[in-house]
């Protein structure tokens, strides 16, 4: 009885007909897709690591062109800055240049109507230095011990030199006047002078950050082109990436037809063997009733069958 038994379990478990020849070479052909699956993955890998690297050289070379840019916008502040100075002084040049020349000229007036006094009153020495040499020999006398003699001498003198200098009161306005334009005209000259030289200063400062400025650019310039290649390369890579990945989700898609086809030929064996096995316990739930009817003894499996029925 237990031969029977083992004869009809395989009989219920027997072939799965044609589909299992189907479910072989699904599943092999399934097996190279996956291996063809695999080998597109790992060049999908590898081509978006290189269009990342790319797309990173892009954006530190952006950066770069950020920082430089930030820079001449500080460095054209400043040269702007100094080319306003500059004009600034210039016109302050100017100005102190044209009060000079109005002094100087006031200045040759003076001298030419100098020149005529002297030369009308016969005048060899200017009124300011004989007031200078009066003075000297006061001092003399009233800071230095010197003998009776030579006081009275040097007192002589002085009131010589005193006749001489009222004598000449009536051109000194002239002689004071041309001193006292002579030394705003010095003055006015060392001022001139120092703007000149700050105008110069700050002109060679506004020509360097400009010099800069274009050497700046010029960087710029030369990382923009850098940029570009590196984003031209960021995008060839892409392109490839996106025609790498089309064929990794066509073959997905191959791969997930196969398995709809597996999982069908699957459904389908099942069907058949749950029919199989219906149609088998039938057949024995038959033989069980009819040892039933015919008070024959049951075997384990007989009281199971007829169990599995209710």
């Amino acid at each position: 009885m237990d031969k029977d038994v083992e004869k009809k379990t395989k009989e219920v478990k027997g072939p799965d007909s044609i589909s299992d020849e189907d479910k072989k070479k699904l599943l092999e052909e399934l097996n190279v897709k996956r291996n063809e699956a695999n080998d597109i993955k790992l060049e999908l890998n590898k081509i978006n690591e290189v269009k990342e690297k790319w797309f990173k050289k892009k954006q530190e070379l952006n950066g770069k062109i950020a920082m430089l840019i930030k820079d001449i916008k500080s460095t054209k502040n400043v040269r702007n800055s100094f080319t306003k100075k500059v004009k600034e002084d210039k016109n302050k040049r100017k100005t102190m240049n044209d009060a000079l020349r109005v002094k100087i000229e006031e200045a040759k007036t003076l001298q030419a109507q100098k020149n005529e006094i002297l030369k009308k009153h016969k005048i060899k020495k200017d009124p300011s230095k004989l007031k200078e040499e009066i003075d000297k020999m006061e001092l003399t006398i009233e800071t230095e011990a010197i003998s009776f003699n030579k006081e009275q001498a040097i007192m002589k003198q002085i009131k010589e030199l005193k006749k001489q200098y009222k004598d000449l009161a009536e051109v000194s306005g002239v002689f004071s006047k041309l001193s006292e334009l002579s030394k705003d005209i010095r003055a006015m000259k060392k001022e001139v002078e120092q703007t000149h030289r700050k105008v110069q200063t700050q002109a060679k400062e506004s020509q360097s950050k400009h010099e800069e400025l274009l050497t700046t650019s010029k960087e710029i310039d030369a990382i923009k082109d850098e940029e570009k290649a590196a984003f031209d390369k960021f995008i060839e890579n892409k392109k490839t990436f996106q025609e790498i990945n089309l064929k990794f989700q066509a073959k997905l898609t191959e791969m997930n037809k196969i398995r709809e086809q597996l999982g069908e030929i699957r459904d389908e064996n099942k069907k058949k063997a749950k029919k199989k096995k219906d149609e088998k316990l039938k057949e024995k739930t038959i033989d069980v009733e009819q040892k039933i009817k015919k008070r024959m003894k049951l075997t384990t499996e007989d009281i199971l069958i007829y169990q599995s029925k209710k």
